[in-house]
């Protein structure tokens, strides 16, 4: 399987290369090309771009096409990496019409409207299409949910790193990876969200349509691991799950993207990815209204 990057101004471009030349050459995979693509428009997107180039070129041996088109004739599957949502969506216009699995980096749209579009260009076009943050297949996320059902948990608390960035509205940057752990683990949605001011950031509370809340602790102060505090049926005092820093969050998505790649075979189901975007839609929305969103 050859595999096309598009995109350079992510540290993801140098990021996923580097798990995929560690594992990818083992079942077949290779890097056949990079097509460096950012946005001139936005200073940060041209800084990283001058930077990661600079990088990738010295550390890996891996040709750069010029176009789309050149980039198409040589690979079977892409990964779309370029950091900002609308300019994706320009690449996406092209590539629906090639009918070869696109993997789009998180976030895959800023809207449920349009992220609802991409599904349908995805399923007209026959052109497979996957997005997901890399939290979903952390090491520790997946043993916690080997060892949880959803029925198991009566309660949740996600904690992580809140950072915000230009051009992402609210929790469209980082705050996605702790909403798309608990969709994933609880597997419904919220009936009411709030949110609040904490000592170190903010929380984000949701009843669930079962009842069952979920907690979202996001720390914009200081260093945070990725952690999962959850009340369970069966066991007396909460079980706490980290993220371990020296293990790479990157390869258990990587493993997900290369099966996708080979099968065609989005691992997600599609009302799953809409249901991330929509919450956080509804959290922003309360976020900007400093109160209840129901």
């Amino acid at each position: 399987m050859k595999i096309g990057i598009i995109g350079s101004d992510s540290s993801h471009v140098i990021a996923f290369t580097r798990e995929i030349l560690n594992c990818g050459s083992n079942i077949g995979h290779k890097i056949a090309a990079v097509y460096p693509y950012y946005s001139p428009q936005i200073a940060s997107s041209m800084k990283q771009h001058h930077i990661i180039m600079e990088r990738f070129l010295k550390e890996f041996p891996i040709p750069i096409a010029d176009s789309l088109e050149e980039l198409n004739d040589r690979c079977d599957a892409y990964l779309l990496l370029s950091m900002f949502s609308p300019d994706r969506k320009k690449i996406w216009e092209q590539l629906k019409g090639f009918g070869k699995p696109v993997f789009i980096d998180k976030p895959l749209s800023l809207s449920t409207e349009e992220a609802h579009q991409y599904f349908m260009d995805s399923k007209e076009g026959r052109t497979p299409l996957m997005s997901s943050s890399a939290l979903r297949y952390a090491n520790f996320i997946q043993r916690f949910q080997n060892e949880y059902s959803p029925d198991e948990i009566v309660e949740l608390e996600l904690e992580g790193p809140l950072d915000f960035a230009p051009h992402y509205p609210g929790y469209f940057w980082y705050g996605i990876h702790l909403v798309e752990m608990m969709q994933g683990i609880m597997k419904t949605l919220p009936v009411s969200i709030s949110v609040k001011k904490s000592g170190q950031g903010e929380l984000v509370e949701c009843i669930m349509v079962d009842g069952k809340k979920a907690v979202i602790k996001g720390i914009q102060e200081g260093k945070s691991v990725y952690r999962i505090t959850a009340k369970t049926k069966n066991e007396a005092f909460p079980v706490i799950w980290e993220s371990d820093p020296q293990e790479s969050m990157y390869s258990g998505l990587i493993q997900e993207i290369l099966s996708f790649f080979k099968t065609g075979r989005n691992p997600i189901p599609i009302e799953e990815t809409l249901s991330i975007i929509h919450v956080i839609e509804r959290i922003n929305r309360c976020r900007d209204n400093s109160q209840r969103a129901l």
